[in-house]
């Protein structure tokens, strides 16, 4: 006897009937209730032994399997209700010189405090729990569901090997359907489909999913007559929340034997008999339960059937793992993508590791406003789709740039484009990088000013403290910076020309390990704020491989002269740029005597090959130029020009 109370006894068979049950005048007594008086017999046939149900009511097993009557071999193991006994042949034992834990069949176990292997689920072993009685059970049987019956014993029965073939087609049925589906619903459904195939006692079978009692949602079910699924399905709550909080698959092949469960009212309603119930556990996590019911017309389940249910769970878990991850995956991807459309990388990154804490606080940083000039009027002759494919192609490209210099898309607003460095996390250098953005910027301005009629951009730069947090209500929140610095930075963008990027004082000094070039203005009265502003005109930052410089100019016809209409001569840009891709050897810059006030200047060019080159503008005075050139930022050999 392996358990119970009888636990490492041993009795030795005759030539007589030994009986097993309850009575007092038995061979082996076993009292508690889920034994009949006399409830089995084993006795000599031949050479060998047999064991026999005497019409007992809950049956007997041996490895398993439910039988009134069979042969008994060397290592068979035969329950009565809970208990476990062995039979032991010495002479068998000898001839086979074969350590007992080689050869034990399914179905095997040993008391609680001295399992064997449990039921085993990736990552975790999983015990099953065997209940026919009372709760208080002092041992449960531990079954493994990865030994199947000894080919040897198969040969002399065939029932059983049929049995064990159906049981195998119910596993690769389910392994066909994994691999042909990635729909969680229709692999769930098919996998009871298998069971009620498989095992014809099943009434009602059904697969919850959840990691917790309150998360659980059905999500397939089948009955096995339509007046069943008729009716309104209830599931027994104290089943699910044994299975789930112990981690155990539970067999309880008589209801009505078992303390705990017999007055469950979900299931006496319902003519339920026997259960098993397993949980779907894959690398330690808990995905659900896989539950099968018989009724009182139906044979109950035995321990090699919590075996195969217990396989299958094994193989929905895994499923269901996967495709979270999948899920989780694909749901990454479209965050990591949602937020790239605002954040750089680096940021979208943080902010998908939670690194970041949202909600009002203080930062600082620089604020970029930018706005298209004149493009109220521009638009005001174009079509709405027009209009927006314009917007739209220009936001992709301004966007493009923000973001590869670390920035973050604050807003959009019409056609302008609010962006800030130093929120939801600071950046280092992050006066150097808006810098670098904004004159990448109105670089690539000019290429949408060729299809759109000269379209010019303003840009404003300012370095200061803010408030960075979510701001909106409970309906409808966004993460912005709002404070006074925002607001000089929205004053400077107003006071910017076309092609201009003018930054505040304190950009300046923020940039100060930089080397910049630029022209300075007398201050500046901004609207709403107190002082007077000092603002400079960025044309160029040094960068690794030389420098980043915006002086656009627009190449006026075909015969190679270009006008530079703004204050003054959009010259530079073009020069470093635009002619030396363009392949032009000479230029002459010239300022008519008529327009000498108005700073506007005349190019011509030698030669021009090239006349789909992209210019760029330029507003500042002739000795700034003269002092780039001197710099040696463009060959003096190749560019000459005269003020008159």
């Amino acid at each position: 006897v392996e358990n119970g109370a009888l636990q490492g006894q041993q009795f030795q068979l005759g030539d007589e009937a030994f009986l097993i049950g309850r009575h007092s005048s038995c061979d082996i007594v076993l009292p508690i209730p889920g034994v009949s008086r006399k409830h089995s017999q084993i006795s000599k046939t031949g050479s060998g032994y047999k064991v026999e149900d005497l019409k007992s009511r809950n049956g007997i097993y041996v490895n398993g399997v439910p039988v009134k009557k069979s042969a008994l071999h060397h290592n068979d193991v035969v329950n009565v209700s809970r208990f476990i006994m062995r039979f032991f042949d010495p002479t068998v034992a000898k001839q086979q010189a074969v350590a007992p834990e080689a050869i034990v069949p399914p179905g095997t176990g040993s008391v609680s405090g001295t399992r064997s292997p449990s039921v085993t689920m990736p990552g975790r072993k999983m015990s099953t729990l065997w209940f026919e009685d009372s709760p208080g059970l002092g041992a449960s049987m531990a079954l493994d569901a990865t030994r199947f019956p000894v080919m040897a014993h198969i040969g002399q029965d065939p029932n059983q090997a049929r049995d064990l073939q159906k049981r195998l087609d119910i596993f690769y049925q389910v392994s066909q359907a994994m691999s042909s589906t990635t729909e969680e619903g229709t692999l769930l459904s098919q996998i009871l489909d298998c069971l009620m195939e498989v095992f014809p006692q099943i009434i009602r079978a059904y697969v919850t999913t959840g990691d917790d009692m309150e998360s659980l949602q059905l999500r397939a079910v089948r009955h096995r007559s339509e007046e069943d699924a008729s009716k309104p399905l209830r599931l027994s709550r104290s089943v699910i929340a044994e299975v789930m909080s112990r981690r155990e698959a539970l067999l309880i092949s008589d209801l009505s034997s078992s303390e705990e469960y017999s007055q469950a009212q979900s299931l006496v309603g319902q003519n339920i008999c026997s259960i098993m119930c397993a949980p779907l556990i894959a690398h330690d996590e808990i995905y659900g339960i896989l539950q099968a019911e018989a009724n009182l017309a139906s044979h109950s389940f035995a321990g090699e059937d919590l075996n195969v249910l217990v396989g299958i769970a094994v193989q929905a878990a895994l499923f269901l793992r996967n495709s979270k991850l999948l899920n989780d995956i694909a749901l990454e991807t479209s965050r990591r993508s949602q937020l790239q459309r605002y954040f750089s990388p680096t940021v979208a990154q943080q902010v998908m590791n939670n690194n970041l804490q949202l909600g009002g606080e203080m930062r600082d940083g620089c604020i970029m406003f930018c706005d298209i000039v004149g493009y109220t009027v521009h638009s005001e002759d174009r079509s709405p789709a027009d209009v927006i494919r314009e917007l739209n192609r220009y936001f992709g490209i301004m966007v493009g740039i923000i973001l590869t210099e670390k920035g973050t898309v604050d807003k959009f607003g019409g056609d302008a484009i609010m962006a800030v460095w130093g929120a939801p996390v600071a950046i280092e250098q992050d006066a150097k990088f808006s810098i670098s953005a904004a004159l990448q910027m109105q670089n690539s301005v000019v290429r949408l000013s060729e299809a759109s009629d000269g379209v010019g951009m303003g840009i404003g730069l300012h370095y200061g403290e803010f408030v960075a947090g979510n701001i909106g209500s409970n309906e409808r929140m966004e993460y912005t910076v709002i404070g006074e610095h925002v607001n000089i930075a929205a004053r400077v963008e107003s006071k910017a020309a076309r092609d201009m990027l003018l930054v505040t004082e304190s950009v300046v000094h923020r940039a100060s390990d930089e080397v910049l070039l630029g022209c300075s203005f007398l201050p500046i009265p901004l609207k709403g704020v107190k002082n007077a502003a000092k603002l400079t005109s960025i044309r160029g930052i040094r960068t690794e491989d030389g420098y980043l410089l915006s002086i656009p100019a627009i190449l006026n016809d075909q015969h190679g002269k270009i006008t530079f209409y703004e204050p003054t001569a959009r010259v530079f840009k073009f020069v470093c740029r635009g002619l030396l891709v363009a392949g032009i050897g000479s230029i002459r810059l010239e300022l008519p005597e008529e327009k000498k006030n108005t700073a506007t200047y005349h190019v011509e060019v030698g030669e021009v090959t090239n006349s789909s080159f992209y210019s760029f503008s330029f507003v500042e005075t002739p000795p700034l130029i003269y002092s780039m050139f001197k710099e040696g930022i463009v060959p003096m050999d190749e560019i000459s020009w005269r003020r008159r």
